[in-house]
C-alpha cells in the first residue's frame, strides 16, 4: 500500500486490495508485467495500455512527462 495513503483509509483499501486479490495474487502480478512489457516493446501503445492497465499506464505516462522534461 502506498505510504501517501490517507490513514483513516488504510484498512478498507487493504479490505479491498485482500476481497479482489490483488496483493498477492501471482497470476494478476505476471499479466500486469507482460502488458508492461509489450508496451516497452513496442507492441501495445500507451493508450491501449490505459485500456488494460490504467494505473500502470498512469504510472508510465508520468514517467514519461518527468523523462521529458529532464531532456528540455
Amino acid at each position: 500500500m502506498p505510504a501517501n495513503t490517507p490513514e483513516d483509509s488504510r484498512e478498507l483499501a487493504q479490505q479491498t486490495l485482500h476481497r479482489l486479490h490483488l496483493c498477492d495474487d501471482e497470476r494478476g502480478l505476471r499479466q500486469r508485467r507482460s502488458w508492461h512489457q509489450r508496451y516497452q516493446q513496442g507492441k501495445l501503445t500507451l493508450a491501449g495500455l490505459y485500456e488494460v492497465t490504467p494505473l500502470i499506464a498512469a504510472a508510465v505516462d508520468k514517467q514519461r512527462q518527468r523523462d521529458s522534461v529532464g531532456l528540455e
